[in-house]
């Protein structure tokens, strides 16, 4: 079995990258932060062509370390065009845009606009518009008018893109997007709504195609803390399905092999479309795409080779999503299921294999993800792998009877299956309901020393290193006892 510290370049790579990033948005105000990568880069780079351990290895190097570099440029050259919008701080001006994003925020809409204008100069990021204008919907060309604020530099706006907000007097309709992803996922969630209405209706909305804006606030805080809010990010569960469905039906029309996984590729990436190209969709996009690639090479599938090929497409494509919270969480649930389901997997060899399957993945993400949740939200769910276990293959079914009735209902006289998947929406909301989920939330903050201790100690532990198992062990117990000491808010 492969190491994590065996030769993965682009594991490497992505780290690198990730970290020229992180040095580059934290430059202006600590420049003394870039010396030190830069002094380890430059010895590393020296020695690999004298040390004879690193000689064979010193074009890989040069590479890995090219990428550190490439982060930081690249990342810079973003801030740079994010703070050209700031000359528009404070000023009434007109703009326009198309409506990405719509929810209700403090009495008023918050309308987010994408492909933004202001006086006729087209902007870095996004605008926020405030407007009590409730006849917009998503998909709209929009012109508006109004004091716009420049939104300075911080992670969390970096991470949105969202460089203006505005304060609006006036907000219209002006046309239509042409763009097919919003037309027809309007198209997809008006069906649903319009056949299934209540939490069930938002709950199935969310489910095909991410948008939670049409589930009630007290639903959606069940669902999040319980834990598995994520089947509302389309992600694997949604992906994986979506393309061994065209793959199969591909299959039938005797397009096999490499033509097979390219059609399948393109159209689950044109499904991620309309679910507006959220980061994790992207992600099990490539990374399915990669797996069938592989096997139609006859190759061995590496899951955190994998993993970081995603990371640096994803990166490159949108740079901004290093610190938003879907990019995080995606990334620890899909890299803690690389790095421990197999030793989780080990210690519950006794249970019957689907179980035992469920369990270890369950496990895994929550080994990587607990703290990450404490740190972001503060509050993580203390029975949140038995509810997947439970719940996740209801998810499944449910989401394959909604992509089926959305289909058949194509034709009008169909519309009575959507009992079908609304039934199973209820069951799985009445549990929620019913479990009372927020008496078995933990509430604690995860710490810098408390990330960095835990971290360490898991990494020790985790199925991808060679220590000795007794160490592995003891870092594992270890790691229970900080996770413990931070809940009761110790360390």
């Amino acid at each position: 079995m492969k190491k994590i510290l065996n030769n993965r370049p682009i594991l490497f790579c992505a780290v690198t990258l990730a970290l020229g990033m992180i040095v580059s948005i934290n430059y202006d105000n600590l420049p003394w932060i870039l010396y030190v990568p830069l002094g380890v880069i430059s010895i590393v780079f020296v020695l690999a062509f004298f040390l004879k351990p690193l000689k064979p290895f010193k074009v890989e190097i040069a590479v890995i370390c090219a990428f550190f570099i490439l982060g930081f440029l690249y990342t810079a050259y973003n801030i740079n065009l994010y703070n050209g919008d700031a000359g528009f701080d404070g000023k009434t001006c007109a703009l326009s845009g198309t409506v990405s994003e719509i929810d209700y925020y403090k009495h008023t809409n918050r309308v987010i606009l994408s492909n933004v204008s202001v006086e006729g100069q087209k902007i870095y990021g996004d605008a926020i518009v405030m407007t009590e204008n409730d006849s917009i919907k998503k998909g709209d060309v929009v012109k508006a008018k109004g004091k716009v604020s420049f939104n300075r530099l911080l992670l969390s706006n970096y991470s949105s893109k969202r460089t203006l907000s505005v304060d609006a007097e006036t907000l219209y309709t002006v046309g239509e997007s042409k763009n097919p992803f919003y037309t027809i996922a309007d198209y997809v969630k008006n069906n649903i709504l319009t056949n299934v209405s209540g939490d069930e209706g938002g709950i199935m909305a969310a489910l095909l195609l991410g948008d939670t804006s049409e589930i009630d606030t007290e639903t959606l805080s069940n669902f999040r803390l319980s834990g598995i809010s994520h089947i509302f990010a389309v992600s694997g569960l949604h992906v994986v399905f979506f393309s061994s469905l065209i793959g199969s039906f591909l299959s039938l029309l005797r397009l096999k092999g490499y033509k097979n996984t390219v059609i399948s590729t393109i159209v689950t990436l044109f499904y991620a479309g309309v679910c507006g190209f959220p980061v994790s969709a992207v992600r099990a996009v490539i990374m399915t795409a990669t797996l069938n690639f592989v096997k139609n090479a006859g190759r061995k599938y590496d899951s955190l080779n994998s993993t970081a090929l995603s990371f640096i497409i994803v990166l490159a494509n949108f740079p901004n999503s290093l610190f938003s919270y879907g990019f995080i969480l995606s990334y620890s649930a899909v890299f803690g299921i690389a790095l421990f389901s197999k030793g989780f997997e080990s210690l519950l060899s006794f249970l019957p294999e689907s179980i035992k399957s469920s369990l270890s993945v369950s496990f895994a993400v929550s080994t990587l993800m607990t703290p990450i949740l404490f740190r972001l939200w503060g509050y993580s769910s203390l029975i949140v792998v038995f509810l997947n276990l439970i719940l996740v293959p209801m998810v499944s079914v449910l989401y394959t009877l909604i992509f089926a009735v959305s289909i058949l209902t194509l034709l009008p006289f169909m519309s009575f299956l959507w009992k079908l998947p609304y039934y199973v929406a209820y069951f799985i909301n009445s549990i929620l309901i019913e479990l009372n989920v927020s008496s078995f939330t933990v509430y604690a903050t995860a710490s810098t020393i408390f990330l960095i201790i835990y971290y360490l100690l898991v990494f020790v532990a985790c199925d991808r290193t060679d220590f000795n198992k007794k160490v592995k062990i003891s870092c594992g117990f270890l790691s229970v006892v900080a996770l413990i000491l931070a809940v009761g808010g110790i360390l």
